[in-house]
């Protein structure tokens, strides 16, 4: 048996894998449901060292009903919710989900859509965040109870391919604010399998970054012929932004929440839903297989 990371409705949870257990739909469940009940605080689990065998009985049905939504999901297998919080907790878990959250825009390699990472790790908060903030369980049990790695709290270990200043970049990108209904001076296009209404001017472009780098990771990979997780490389573009453009792009970011942002690298988009202010001065491209020469001149 070994441990491997799923990726999940855009997520990264941890789970543990045996072959012959994943084609045992019984023994699948049990193993899920001794998982799930490692990672629930205690106060929530009803059920104490008995958890497991109560989950095993309702995971099928439950998993089937919930339509991988979290919160229902626990709902349906019987867990407590957390009690409510004092007015200072409640303060602190505030910053808390905030600070939480922003682990959608740190980990752009293991997220498929934006929006759908901040969902799913708001929904696990409401189980998560209090019991943490009231000092029920640790800093790993609170990142196992999210569904979160402990190796996310470090940054990811990359290697720059290629590096260059405003004048020798070769690559064309841009950030463009979207609406999902059609307002003033916009386009319908379809971007990320859905119809945006694209805004005709880019908050910025190519000529508004001080510096572009080319940067490698790896990722996990999975084959379903072998049923092997292996690493693969994964490449992004790293743009950091002028002081103009950071302006720019947080006072579009902060006016339009709720809407989305189209990034575009070379003509290839990605819509990313706007949960609120973008203030930094850089961000991260999907660069695919482009290599130094893409990028740089």
């Amino acid at each position: 048996m070994n441990l491997r990371l799923v990726i999940t409705s855009s997520l990264v949870f941890l789970t543990w894998h045996d072959p012959a257990h994943a084609r045992n739909p019984q023994a699948r469940a049990q193993f899920q449901a001794a998982s799930m009940c490692l990672d629930v605080p205690p106060s929530l689990n009803p059920w104490g060292k008995e958890c497991a065998a109560q989950v095993a009985t309702r995971w099928a049905a439950c998993s089937e009903s919930s339509k991988a939504r979290v919160g229902a999901l626990h709902d349906c297998l019987g867990f407590k919710r957390p009690l409510p919080l004092s007015a200072i907790d409640a303060r602190k878990a505030q910053a808390l989900r905030k600070a939480t959250l922003d682990f959608c825009s740190s980990v752009p390699s293991q997220v498929k859509t934006m929006d759908r990472c901040r969902d799913e790790l708001a929904e696990r908060f409401e189980w998560c965040g209090p019991p943490y903030i009231t000092h029920e369980i640790s800093d790993d049990a609170f990142m196992g109870c999210l569904g979160l790695p402990a190796r996310l709290l470090q940054p990811p270990s990359v290697k720059t391919l290629a590096s260059c200043q405003a004048h020798d970049i070769k690559a064309h990108f841009s950030a463009t604010v979207a609406h999902v209904a059609t307002w003033p001076g916009s386009k319908a296009r379809a971007v990320s399998g859905k119809t945006l209404y694209v805004a005709a001017s880019p908050i910025f472009d190519e000529r508004d970054a001080q510096t572009l780098r080319l940067e490698e990771g790896k990722e996990d990979a999975y084959s379903p012929e072998a049923d092997l997780w292996t690493k693969r490389p994964k490449r992004r573009a790293s743009v950091e932004l002028t002081p103009a453009a950071t302006k720019r792009l947080a006072e579009a970011t902060d006016g339009n929440v709720g809407e989305f942002v189209v990034l575009s690298l070379e003509g290839e988009e990605v819509a990313y839903k706007i949960e609120g202010r973008v203030g930094a001065g850089r961000l991260y491209f999907d660069a695919g297989k482009r290599g130094p020469t893409d990028i740089c001149r």
